[in-house]
């Protein structure tokens, strides 16, 4: 099933992109989130998808792959921490539909694959192994997305806008990769 509903005065359908950045204030997960994310390149520095109903979303993070809601069509980073362990500001939503989608493309069905493979992926372990976004025993928050999208022709694993360190190879998926490969909302 597909839903939809307002996120911060955007619609967000089944399988949209939430990207956020930074950590908020006055919380220590903030502050660690926030010092995560200068190590990050690029902004955003997190991902999470919306599935739906009621707000439902899924991420990688340090509750490892779980499920978590927003509520009242609102981003209240406080008011989650408890269920997501971080604090973060929402940076924007990107649409599942490609960019350049073939006539072809079944949007609905899309939806469907990515909601499913999502909520097939719950309880998995955090990923810490960032140079193998290809397994999928453990996920990190860009890889995740990657992984649903892979599963309908969409590829989030493209070059990023700018150079990363030399010394970190190519296969990682930043949430800067994930969020310049989507429509922005």
């Amino acid at each position: 099933m597909i839903f939809e509903e307002s996120l911060e005065g955007k619609t967000v359908r089944t399988g949209d992109i939430i990207a956020t950045a930074d950590g908020g204030e006055g919380s220590f997960s903030g502050a660690v989130f926030k010092l995560i994310g200068v190590m990050i390149p690029g902004r955003p520095d997190h991902i999470a998808l919306y599935l739906g109903p009621d707000g439902i979303c899924i991420e990688a993070g340090p509750k490892d792959v779980s499920l978590f809601r927003f509520l009242g069509g609102k981003w209240e980073a406080h008011r989650m921490e408890r269920q997501r362990g971080i604090v973060d500001k929402l940076h924007g939503v990107g649409s599942l539909i490609p960019n350049a989608a073939p006539a072809s493309f079944d949007e609905g069905a899309a939806r469907e694959t990515v909601r499913t493979f999502l909520l097939e992926q719950a309880g998995k372990p955090y990923n810490w192994d960032f140079l193998n976004p290809d397994q999928e025993e453990a996920f990190y928050c860009s890889q995740l997305a990657y992984a649903a999208y892979k599963r309908i022709g969409v590829n989030l694993n493209t070059p990023p806008p700018r150079n990363l360190h030399p010394l970190l190879p190519r296969p990682i998926v930043t949430p800067e990769e994930v969020w310049n490969s989507v429509p922005h909302i």
